[in-house]
């Protein structure tokens, strides 16, 4: 055993101290132009944790709505909303990229709304992100 270090154990230790996603091998003086190249596409003061653009405000409103393809009314309430979506908790399985019509007044824009994603509650309920058009 020797002082030195393999040529596999000495990639593998650049390798962990790489920033993630940056060019390999990169210098401190082009560091500085990447960052500011990320920072064109997506904003770098803003946590990642922040997925919408818009803020969402709580409310608790109960409306009826249909689905696009079907006559019957259903029922759900709103937990937060924005100009251009909101939340929506119901006892219908709705899936993602169904379409609903907004039987109530709410203070969106549009009366459709389609299905962005949903997630399982307790019992047989259901929140879902819709967006309207």
């Amino acid at each position: 055993m020797n002082g030195h270090l393999n040529d596999r154990l000495q990639n593998a230790r650049h390798e962990r101290h790489r920033i993630a996603g940056a060019p390999a091998g990169i210098r401190l003086s082009e560091l500085s132009a990447w960052i500011d190249a990320c920072e064109e596409r997506m904003p770098l003061t803003v946590p990642v944790g922040v997925p919408r653009r818009e803020t969402r405000e709580p409310v608790l409103i109960n409306i009826t709505y249909s689905l696009h393809v079907q006559p019957w009314t259903l029922k759900g309430i709103v937990t937060n909303l924005s100009s251009s979506g909101f939340c929506l908790t119901t006892d219908y399985d709705l899936s993602e990229k169904d379409l609903i019509l907004i039987n109530s007044d709410l203070p969106v824009s549009g009366r459709k709304a389609a299905v962005r994603w949903t997630k399982k509650l307790v019992g047989n309920f259901l929140m879902a992100g819709l967006t309207c058009s």
